[in-house]
């Protein structure tokens, strides 16, 4: 990334669902699909763990799992990828967005759980999610800023 846009650093209130992060080259022209062979995974898991050069495989991975909605294992990669390499925006960049639509996904489990069973104790998560998310949103406006 040379500079990130207003847009870029805005924080949503639900998930990205644009995936305008993610690089299209594993698209299927013909299908159009974005199925990810097991041995992609798996190549790539061995390069990190055995010859971590780069952070290139770390960002193709953490993509895959961002693309999924596997805000977990992305979050793993980036954390990774972020002590490797600090100064890499891309990965810093897509381990906050990981963060965010983690704690989005909290939020929302917990606003479902508070509909269908409205206590104090569903009240007191939703509450904390929410303050979560909250915390969480500042933190990265915070980075982001001093980065940029």
């Amino acid at each position: 990334m040379d500079h990130l846009t207003p847009d870029d650093l805005l924080i949503r209130e639900s998930p990205r669902d644009d995936e305008s992060w993610f690089d299209n080259s594993d698209v299927d022209k013909a299908s159009g699909s974005r199925e990810i062979r097991l041995e992609r995974f798996q190549t790539l898991e061995h390069v990190i763990r055995e010859h971590p050069i780069n952070v290139d495989p770390y960002l193709e991975l953490a993509r895959i799992y961002l693309q999924k909605s596997r805000w977990v294992d992305a979050k793993r990669i980036l954390d990774l990828a972020v002590a490797k390499f600090p100064e890499d925006e891309d990965a810093n960049f897509l381990l906050e967005e990981a963060q965010i639509n983690r704690s989005l996904q909290l939020l929302d489990e917990a606003r479902r759980a508070h509909r269908a069973e409205p206590t104090r104790l569903t009240q007191e998560a939703l509450d904390r999610c929410n303050l979560e998310l909250n915390v969480l949103r500042e933190k990265v406006c915070r980075s982001r800023l001093i980065r940029d």
